[in-house]
């Protein structure tokens, strides 16, 4: 990780917590059966389950049992979500010299 940027994991990090609340409410409102066939509530639903991936779907099976606190499981998910997405962008952004800043002349 030697290209890491603090500055795309913490924009990703906001992302998907601004991302999460929506999805989080989604979530909620198809568990009650009050979600509805609105275009953006489907949507929020259908993103949660790929924001919440990992953690979510292990909590839900019981691998987490150990684990009370959902919104702990749930902010672990935003980091480890965040940092993937910033390797992603690290590694896709490395032109051919291996420099990451394309403006840059040397």
């Amino acid at each position: 990780m030697k290209n890491f940027s603090w500055n795309r994991y913490v924009l990703s990090f906001a992302l998907l917590f601004l991302f999460g609340i929506p999805c989080f409410i989604a979530i909620a409102a198809e568990d009650e059966g009050t979600l509805g066939n609105g275009l953006f509530s489907n949507a929020f639903y259908y993103l949660a389950q790929v924001i919440y991936f990992p953690y979510l779907t292990a909590y839900k099976l019981g691998v987490f049992s150990f684990i009370d606190n959902l919104f702990f499981l749930i902010f672990l998910n935003f980091l480890t979500g965040a940092l993937f997405i910033e390797r992603m962008i690290s590694f896709f952004r490395k032109d051919k010299s291996g420099s990451e800043d394309f403006n840059e002349l040397e």
